[in-house]
Formats: C-alpha cells, structure tokens, sequence
C-alpha cells in the first residue's frame, strides 16, 4: 500500500490559489491534508484576496484527490499533527506539514512524504 505525500497550507494555497492544481497533481498524485490544514486554506482563501479561488478548488479536489487527515490525538495509529487544548482549539503540535503522521510512520519502519515550505509567514 503506498501512502499519500502530505501537503501544508503553503503550497495549497499557492498552487490552488492560481488554477494550478492538474500541476500540483501531476508532481504529487493523490495527497493528504491534516484537518488543520484544511482549515488554514478555507480560511485564508476567504481573508485574502490572493486566495480566494483555493477554496472552491480544494472543496472540488477533496475526496477523490485529497485525503483530510484528522487531527484528533485519539486517532488511533494514524498519528497526529496537531493536538486539541482544554479550551478545544486545534494546536500544532509539531513544525511541519502531518508530522505526527510521519513520525509514527518511520517507527514502524515506513516513509512519509511531505509538501510544505521552508517560508515563517
């Protein structure tokens, strides 16, 4: 079983943002995306003006091209990529697009590719 690459915030919304999602899928092929994620690209597409085609593309991709990944700590063995605090908001537990995801992953001896970029801002 092969594991999809894991996409962050970033690259979605630059990519999606433009109309460039066949390139997008054309280099990764069918991606993940941690809940956190998803609710980064929804909400800068709709703040900003230089997003907001992300959205209507990222809700069009969801599902046959893009697996959300739940942030939820309870999640099983999927791992996670971000934590829930007492106050229940979603914190990022770690720098990086999912990975929690991709620690868990490499314990068990596999790999997890990741999409993000190297960007504060």
């Amino acid at each position: 079983m092969s594991v999809r690459p894991i996409i962050d915030a970033g690259p979605g919304l630059n990519f999606l943002s433009i109309n460039k999602e066949r390139l997008l899928i054309a280099i990764l092929g069918p991606f993940s995306a941690p809940e956190t994620v998803q609710g980064e690209v929804l909400r800068k597409s709709q703040q900003d003006d230089r997003f907001r085609a992300a959205a209507t593309v990222w809700r069009k991709l969801t599902t046959r091209w893009i697996q959300i990944l739940p942030d939820d700590t309870r999640a099983g063995d999927r791992g996670s990529a971000s934590q829930r605090t007492p106050n229940g908001r979603t914190q990022e537990t770690s720098k990086g697009p999912g990975r929690g995801y991709g620690d868990r992953a490499r314990r068990r001896g596999g790999r997890v590719r990741a999409f993000g970029d190297d960007t504060h801002g």
